[in-house]
């Protein structure tokens, strides 16, 4: 049932975006609220905050890797940090001169982020060998998406990539039986 369910909302996504033209990106989005200029750094507080993605990729980098006994789900937990890492760069470097090609920078990481969350919610709640089997896939779709976008100029592979998830894992997770409790509450016996 799970799997049929992802099928069809992620082909009635792929469909529904696709109906729609063309999505460009605004430049307006380039303008943030906060442009505090600190010494020489302008919009610092947006830099700054990158901070917390570094430190949440160190604290789990040498207590966690261990945990994993699969090589892929190490692989996997390891490619989170890494991204959730070079998020921290990425959004510093975007953030530091905000602009198209900047933007490339910040949103490549967190697509790395965002694909290895859904793997991992695949291999919690539907199937630990499908998850196995699509987490590369799903790496190279979301990478993809952002290399599209900037040479296209069409966001639109890319916002089905950042919010698909998004409207996936809320969705699996209400369905869950697992061990069992579902999101929803204890299962009934």
């Amino acid at each position: 049932m799970k799997k049929k369910l992802i099928v069809f909302t992620l082909a009635l996504s792929i469909v529904a975006l696709y109906r729609l033209p063309p999505i460009h990106q605004s430049q307006n989005y380039h303008h943030f609220a906060n442009q505090t200029e600190y010494g020489e750094i302008p919009n610092f507080w947006n830099i700054i905050s990158n901070v917390g993605f570094l430190l949440v990729a160190a604290a789990g980098w040498p207590r966690q890797i261990a945990r994993w006994r699969e090589p892929w789900r190490r692989a996997c937990f390891q490619t989170l940090l890494i991204g959730t890492a070079l998020t921290a760069f990425g959004s510093a470097y975007y953030h530091a001169q905000p602009s198209d090609t900047r933007l490339v920078w910040d949103r490549l990481p967190m697509t790395i982020v965002f694909m290895c969350v859904l793997t991992f919610t695949i291999e919690e709640q539907l199937d630990p060998l499908l998850a196995r089997r699509l987490f590369v896939p799903l790496l190279t779709v979301g990478l993809l998406s952002v290399i599209y976008w900037r040479f296209s100029g069409d966001l639109r592979p890319y916002i089905l990539v950042q919010f698909y998830p998004l409207i996936l894992i809320p969705v699996l997770l209400c369905f869950s039986k697992r061990e069992g409790v579902t999101s929803l509450g204890p299962a009934k016996q």
